[in-house]
């Protein structure tokens, strides 16, 4: 493992890792809160076959936590300055959630850095419920109600019938959680804000949609109209919630590297 700091044109710092040697090149952006320790099982799984980079977005894990207003189309401009740094593209991304978000801009914006996208439960423009959400656990980041926070993303983001088999799962997120609560709320109203309605028919690269059908954070129906947007995109429907990396990490993983071996072999 080797990691980066890379200085993007705001002065903000991003914490980068980078994994694997040789192989195609992935890049994994993270969702709302997250960091790129959201990715440990695919990394385990892929860095053998992949140079795999993972970023934290401003305001989460070790990158620097600037003052609001965060946008996707921001932190897109960041992942663009990265892998510029690191002298990397084109490349697969993957983005969850506010991640699919951020690589929606960024695929339409720096074509050229993006050769194929997996874009999971994420949504191009928001509706009244998910924005209710989003003012909702904003608030919460600033009154500081870390606990009230967490147990409500728990909720939302795994599935019942996961919590149900690995009841586990609920001490582990809860104790082990360590979001940043001062990037969180501007990252929030960032995902409140994203509209990519305007640019998705710009983005040509293949696109591989994946969508949990128990989702009730980003409701399957908000991803369905996402894939209905983008010029070329497959969509697969996957037996989770929110998170599919974390549910059933080999799948997700499989599909992941299946789908962005496609043009190495062509």
């Amino acid at each position: 493992m080797e990691t980066r700091t890379v200085t993007v044109d705001d002065g903000t710092e991003i914490f980068v890792e980078l994994h694997g040697s040789t192989g195609p090149v992935l890049v994994f952006v993270a969702g709302l809160g997250d960091n790129r320790l959201t990715w440990t099982a695919q990394v385990e799984m892929l860095a053998d076959q992949f140079r795999i980079v993972l970023l934290d977005n401003r305001g989460a894990g070790n990158s620097s936590t600037p003052s609001g207003p965060y946008t996707t189309g921001r932190m897109a401009d960041d992942a663009h300055q990265v892998l510029e740094a690191l002298g990397l593209g084109p490349v697969t991304a993957i983005g969850v959630s506010m991640g699919g978000a951020i690589c929606q801009h960024w695929a339409a914006k720096y074509p050229d850095d993006i050769e194929r996208m997996v874009l999971s439960s994420t949504w191009s423009a928001p509706d009244v419920a998910i924005s209710a959400l989003f003012d909702h656990w904003r608030g919460l980041a600033e009154r500081n109600d870390r606990l009230a926070l967490i147990e409500s993303l728990l909720v939302f983001c795994f599935s019942a019938d996961y919590l149900a088999e690995k009841p586990e799962t609920v001490r582990a997120f809860i104790e082990g959680e360590t979001m940043n609560l001062g990037g969180f709320a501007p990252a929030a109203v960032a995902c409140r804000e994203h509209d990519a309605t305007a640019i998705l028919g710009n983005i040509r690269q293949p696109v591989l949609v994946t969508i949990g059908e128990h989702d009730i954070l980003i409701r399957p129906k908000l991803s369905h109209a996402l894939a209905r947007q983008l010029p070329n995109a497959e969509v697969i429907v996957m037996p989770t919630g929110h998170m599919p990396g974390w549910e059933i990490p080999e799948r997700y993983s499989e599909l992941i590297s299946s789908f962005a071996s496609v043009t190495k072999a062509a």
